[in-house]
């Protein structure tokens, strides 16, 4: 486990490159997990009404275990792949189309 926000950005760096994550997989898989780390900072900041410290902050990036962050970095690569996809979805669907409209167009002169 890291021992610190700095620890544990440099596990996920780490871990995420280890397992052959793209630079941009790596960097999406740091913001997913410390946005839960300071999401779970804001909880408890409501709940105390403290606002949190940077010893809090990094007690609470101790507390990850590192199976946890390995599956988060799993859940990041998943996400990212959804992400990409459905922003790319209109890109593909006009380059489908385009090609259909291609080979239909092929096919027709191969008739004449």
């Amino acid at each position: 486990m890291p021992d610190n926000l700095t620890g544990l950005y440099r596990k996920i760096w780490e871990e995420a490159q280890q397992s052959g994550l793209s630079l941009a997989q790596t960097h999406y898989a740091v913001g997913w997990i410390l946005f839960d780390l300071f999401e779970r900072a804001e909880h408890e900041e409501k709940r105390t009404g403290c606002k949190p410290t940077a010893e809090i902050i990094d007690r609470c990036a101790a507390e990850i275990p590192d199976g946890k962050i390995s599956r988060s970095i799993d859940e990041a690569q998943d996400e990212f792949g959804k992400a990409a996809a459905n922003f790319m979805e209109d890109a593909i669907q006009i380059r489908n189309e385009a090609a259909i409209a291609a080979s239909v167009v092929t096919e027709v002169r191969a008739i004449r």
